[in-house]
């Protein structure tokens, strides 16, 4: 499965990055941007991110911890 993420001219998307922890190379954090809420729900939309659920939930041990952060 391809985790690189969205097509970089996905409308809205400001960035997107796939991390690991250090202290836990069991733990990825996807970390991404979108200009405003429309483009956050036109992502969750997607194609992409729709298919992308049934080939990522074998590999996750339990539901993603979602967190939404506000820049400063």
């Amino acid at each position: 499965m391809d985790l690189s993420g969205p097509d970089p001219r996905e409308p809205g998307n400001v960035f997107y990055t796939l991390t690991r922890s250090r202290s836990n190379p069991q733990v990825y954090k996807v970390l991404e941007q979108y200009v405003d809420q429309d483009a956050l729900t036109a992502h969750g939309a997607s194609d992409y991110f729709k298919a992308a659920g049934p080939k990522l939930g074998p590999c996750l041990a339990g539901a993603p911890d979602i967190e939404y952060l506000d820049a400063l």
